[in-house]
């Protein structure tokens, strides 16, 4: 087997790693799987939130072990320029992720913070913070990171990763969108009129 086949494999099994994260990450966040795990494994259900977000955590790690183990062609050459771009990217992106989740409530967003049947029954659509400039600042957040990450190592492997990342943000805020229109109707409608998805209007 040849270089260039070896390369193109593992291009391929990269983005069908990506291709799975996205598969598993989003039945598993889907309010059917939800509902089966409240059904019928409550005391499961109870701790959902943190076990969902440990198993995420653990295949996005394997998936960016696999990725920084590959080599690839540079796109661009190496300049401080460069540098310079990708660390103010990713250097935003981690900014508006950590300002996002006070918006969110980081202990409930991780599912540290259990909360009871009433308190996610009375669940109001937020809308302070980051959240009244774009509806989902943490996928903003992670898009800059990402592209950082490509302009501070411009090779083929990280545009691959950027553009994976990219089509899982659009398809997940697609199925977000429809979570959340399911359930807050049209109060979610005007918002989403008003507020842009992912990057603040500059007027």
């Amino acid at each position: 087997m040849n270089l260039s086949t070896l390369f193109t494999l593992n291009v391929a099994y990269l983005i069908s790693a990506w291709f799975l994260f996205g598969i598993f990450h989003s039945i598993l966040a889907s309010r059917f799987v939800k509902e089966k795990i409240r059904r019928y494994f409550p005391e499961l259900y109870t701790h959902y939130r943190l076990l969902y977000n440990a198993f995420a955590l653990f295949t996005f790690v394997a998936v960016m072990a696999y990725s920084i183990s590959l080599s690839g062609e540079w796109l661009l050459k190496p300049s401080v320029i460069w540098e310079f771009t990708g660390l103010m990217f990713a250097t935003y992106g981690l900014l508006i992720v950590r300002v996002a989740m006070k918006s969110y409530g980081w202990r409930e967003f991780l599912g540290i913070e259990v909360q009871s049947e009433l308190k996610l029954a009375g669940k109001s659509l937020k809308r302070s913070g980051l959240l009244g400039y774009m509806r989902h600042p943490l996928y903003t957040g992670i898009i800059l990171i990402y592209l950082g990450a490509f302009f501070y190592m411009p090779s083929f492997i990280h545009l691959v990763n950027l553009g994976c990342v990219i089509s899982y943000v659009i398809v997940g805020v697609h199925y977000e969108e429809k979570r959340l229109i399911s359930t807050f109707g049209q109060e979610y409608q005007d918002y989403k009129s008003k507020v842009p998805a992912l990057f603040p209007n500059l007027r």
